[in-house]
This record gives C-alpha cells, structure tokens and sequence, in this order.
C-alpha cells in the first residue's frame, strides 16, 4: 500500500486544511466515493462555521505522510508539502557559564530546499534550557528567515534542544540540538 486515497476540505483562501476523510474499501485500502458525499461527510465532521468559504479536494497522498503536513496551493488545486522551519546554530557547544551564546538563524524551507523569500510572520522558538534574546520567544520572519540569540545556563547539560514553530501551522516545526559544557 504505497499511496493513501483521501479527500480534504480546506480554507479557500489559505489553502489550509480543515477536515480530512477517507473511506476505506472490504480490503482495507481507501476507496472512491462521490465528491458530493465526501464533501458532506467532511462538513459535518469538522463543523466549520457556515460562513466561511471551503472547498474540497480529492487527492492521493504517500501512504505514510500525513495530510497535515500539507498545504493546498490555491492556484493548481493540488496539494503540496508545506514548508519546514529549519534552525541553524552558529555553534553547538557553549561555556556553560552563563555568559556565552549563539546565534541561532530560522529559515523557512520549501519543498525544493529552498529559503522561501515571500514567507512573512511570526515563528515561536523554545529552548529547553537557556534563555533567548526575544521575549517569549516570538521571532518575527523577514523574506523567510530570522535570528535570535541563545544565552547558556550556568549548568552542564548534554542535551538542549532549541524546536521553532509556527502558531498559524503554515510550516513544519524544526529543532537543532546543542549542549552546555
């Protein structure tokens, strides 16, 4: 089984998805139904507000991607992979005193692996250690990339993980790993 048959229903003027349906077949495969039906069954599933403008897409995806890491391009009526954040770090070992820091670089990634330059907004970065230069981690992005700062802790730790996402779920998260010695 190496696709997966499915229908999306989606914000037509994001390209967001909504709602995702299948019907599996006797074999356990998905199967074909009307678009009519499938639209039906996604509306009442995902109880979206009456006003708002929503479409539906049939669509086959890999087997084993899941349908949000989607997004549907408005303009070719398709499906494509949304980007991925990636986080770059000048260094990945800091003095863990306190005092010592890296730069931490955001790019937002498309399928092809590159800088997506028309992304604009706002990412949230974490760090399970340290503390960043943003205030609540909010890092606004500029032409699909952004920086920020991690201070290290006055600690030895072998393992910091610093995971960027977007709250309007338009990317991928991303992580880099670093430590504290």
């Amino acid at each position: 089984m190496d696709d997966t048959h499915i229908y999306v229903l989606y914000d037509s003027k994001t390209g967001q998805p909504l709602a995702v349906h299948s019907v599996l077949a006797e074999d356990g495969n998905a199967a074909r139904v009307p678009l009519k039906r499938a639209r039906e069954e996604l509306l009442l599933a995902a109880e979206v507000d009456p006003n708002r403008k929503v479409a539906v897409l049939e669509v086959t995806i890999p087997h084993r991607r899941s349908p949000w890491d989607y997004y549907v391009d408005l303009k070719q009526k398709r499906l494509v992979p949304k980007p991925t954040l990636r986080i770059e770090a000048q260094t990945h070992e800091l003095e863990g005193d306190g005092e010592d820091s890296t730069r931490l670089d955001i790019s937002v990634i498309d399928e092809r692996g590159r800088i997506s330059r028309g992304f604009a907004g706002e990412v949230v970065v974490a760090t399970s250690r340290g503390r960043l230069s943003e205030r609540g981690g909010r890092v606004p992005l500029k032409n699909g990339k952004a920086s920020l700062f991690l201070r290290s802790a006055p600690e030895t730790v072998n393992q910091v993980v610093v995971a960027a996402y977007d709250p309007a779920e338009r990317c991928l998260p991303g992580t880099v790993e670093l430590s504290f010695v």
